[in-house]
Parts: structure tokens; sequence; C-alpha cells
């Protein structure tokens, strides 16, 4: 079941990076591969919703996994949503940027409780790095929604 979902994953990946790149030539067919990538991705997010985070040990550690697939897969959505200019994409993205950030606070909670030096330092290396990410972003749509206003 794992290798079936990491073919998953690849293909997905590959599908919304061609409709993406279909979108920004405006070739037809341009929404239907886009549409279809994006559900293969959130398939793919939702199979490891199920399927990774039972490998995870700690309550938090599962907490943050189950929290960062919902989140992921409405950051795609939100990606979807935006590109085909469908309503709702702002409450998308205002949503999924609140998942993401909870996600980097579980992650560097979890992080503080690791005994394990090396999944300490990678852990918190990747929440830090999530976290940044997410408040840059939040700062970036405050300020084309000032300047646009």
């Amino acid at each position: 079941m794992k290798n079936i979902n990491k073919t998953l994953g690849i293909i997905s990946i590959v599908v919304l990076f061609i409709g993406t790149i279909f979108k920004t030539l405006h070739w037809p067919g341009a929404g239907i591969i886009l549409s279809i990538g994006s559900l293969a991705v959130v398939v793919f997010f939702i199979t490891y919703l199920f399927i990774g985070t039972k490998s995870l040990s700690t309550g938090i550690e599962k907490s943050s996994g189950i929290s960062g697939s919902i989140a992921m897969c409405l950051t795609i959505i939100a990606f979807l949503f935006k590109v085909q200019h469908w309503p709702g994409t702002g409450i998308l993205i205002i949503i999924s940027l609140i998942g993401l950030l909870v996600t980097g606070i579980l992650l560097i909670i979890d992080a503080i409780k690791d005994t394990d030096q090396t999944k300490q330092s990678i852990k918190t290396l990747f929440a830090f790095s999530l976290t940044a990410i997410v408040v840059m972003l939040i700062m970036i749509t405050r300020i084309f929604t000032e300047i646009l206003k």
C-alpha cells in the first residue's frame, strides 16, 4: 500500500504541475488537468492521514500529522479555487494558513519534547521553517489586500 501511495503522490504532483503549466500558457484543458491533479494530491494526503499517522508514536506527533495533512488538503483546494477564479477562495486561504500555522506550532512543541537529538533538530528546523513561511504568507496577503483596497 505504501508503494501505491508513493506512486500516487508522484503522479499527482506531475499532473498538477502539468495543469499549472497549461493554465499559465492558457492552453485548452488546463482546468480539467488542474482539477484532476488537485484531487489526486488531496487523495494522497487523505491516504497519508489514514496510513501515515499510524506509524507516529506520540499523541503530539499524531496531532501534527493529522493537522498537517488536513491543512495541506485545504491549501491544495484553495490553490485550485484561486487559479480557477472560483468564489470562496479568500476564506479557504485563511483557513489553510491557520491550519499550517497550527501544524507548525504543534511541531515546535513536539520538537521540544523529543529526546532524540537528531529527530529534535530536524523537527525544529522544519517547524520553524514552516512557521516562518506561513507568517510571511500571512503578511504578504495582508499587504496585498491593503494595496488593492
